[in-house]
């Protein structure tokens, strides 16, 4: 079936971003994400994106949780998906409203900084936390993002939809709404999701390292990720690290293993605090080293794994 690691969405996707938008001056990993993607802002092309919304989603672990699994989805998973919940569920659910930080509190805050006068540390220090909690996305992105790569019938990928609507939205619908949109997605899966392709001893203990690390240590991390801001370091290694992906089919991989350090590191303390998106970007540089290792030169590994590595 067409959950595999690359889709005509993303093969045109990352061509327009690199050959056109990019041009011969390169750019960041986030400005691919942005201009590519025919359904939104997110794509497989750079998961990092939609990983770092996530980190500061209030429900973003359980997001993760449900585009892993869609992206995991097998034929027999699929061919259970034939009765979604009713459009009515679905508008109910919506309804109730969801978390767009985006929409909300950015705008509050970044006007908010005009009364504090001329540019000062304090106004500095109000942007950069607006820009902290603000998601590059939204639901109806990922939705986009989720039509774009899962080639599957209809009914299943309105199920997909409709377990992510569930966790992107929380507890802010009617429990039995929530149910109903989320029932046809959980009694079709197997209870247990497919493995990586490509498993890797290295990014588990990533994983577990992020859920046991002191203050102390994220602090390292931090500081050594704002040294490379300067220099577009991250930028600059993180794009030719999507592009080693894009070239070598392991969109997906890379994708679900930057879904599962997002789950951790939401999970974490890291998650909240004026350094979550310092830490959040050192953490997605470090699953795209480690899950395409083989394929980036030493150049580019070492930066993507230096801010994370200082905290060790």
């Amino acid at each position: 079936m067409g959950c595999g690691a690359l889709t005509r969405s993303s093969a045109a996707a990352f061509h327009r971003t690199r050959v056109g938008a990019l041009g011969r001056t390169g750019g960041s990993a986030f400005e691919a994400a942005r201009l590519g993607n025919t359904g939104g802002v997110y794509s497989l092309v750079s998961s990092a994106v939609l990983a770092l919304d996530l980190v500061r989603h209030p429900n973003g672990a359980a997001v993760a949780d449900v585009v892993d699994r869609a992206l995991a989805l097998t034929d027999d998973e699929v061919s259970r998906m034939r009765r979604p919940a009713s459009e009515a569920v679905r508008k109910r659910v919506l309804a109730g409203g969801t978390p767009e930080v985006r929409k909300t509190s950015f705008t509050g805050d970044v006007a908010a900084t005009g009364a504090l006068g001329p540019p000062s540390r304090q106004r500095s220090r109000t942007l950069v936390q607006a820009l902290s909690g603000t998601l590059v996305g939204g639901l109806e992105d990922l939705h986009g993002l989720l039509a774009a790569e899962l080639e599957v019938p209809a009914p299943a990928l309105q199920t997909a939809q409709g377990a992510v609507t569930v966790a992107w939205a929380g507890r802010r619908a009617a429990l039995s709404d929530l149910a109903a949109l989320n029932g046809p997605w959980t009694q079709a899966l197997d209870p247990v999701p497919p493995a990586l392709t490509r498993p890797s001893a290295r990014l588990q203990l990533l994983l577990e390292a992020i859920g046991r690390r002191h203050g102390h240590q994220w602090q390292r991390t931090a500081d050594a990720h704002r040294a490379q801001r300067g220099r577009l370091a991250w930028s600059t290694a993180m794009h030719e690290a999507c592009w080693a992906a894009f070239e070598h089919d392991r969109l997906t991989d890379v994708a679900r293993a930057q879904l599962a350090a997002a789950r951790q590191l939401r999970l974490s303390a890291a998650s909240t605090g004026e350094d979550a998106q310092s830490l959040g970007m050192a953490v997605t540089a470090a699953v795209q080293a480690i899950c395409l290792e083989d394929l980036l030169t030493t150049t580019v590994s070492d930066v993507l794994l230096s801010a994370w590595e200082a905290g060790s």
